[in-house]
């Protein structure tokens, strides 16, 4: 007495279930990423050495609240 606990066509479909269709999307060239990152790199090098963001200046005196 040999049956089968499963149908054939299920064994089948349970051997083959990670066996799909390939779908290969395309996507941004990497040309195109990498120019962005070139941008965005020098654009950043740029705001760091051309622009001050802070300047230190020494001055003598106290802070006082306005109408003390």
């Amino acid at each position: 007495m040999s049956r089968k606990l499963f149908r054939q066509e299920a064994v089948d479909h349970q051997k083959s279930y990670w066996n799909g269709r390939v779908i290969l999307l395309r996507g941004v060239s990497s040309l195109v990423i990498s120019a962005c990152c070139l941008a965005f790199l020098a654009a950043a090098i740029a705001i760091l050495c051309c622009f001050n963001f802070t300047q230190r200046i020494d001055v003598d005196g106290e802070v006082t609240a306005p109408g003390v």
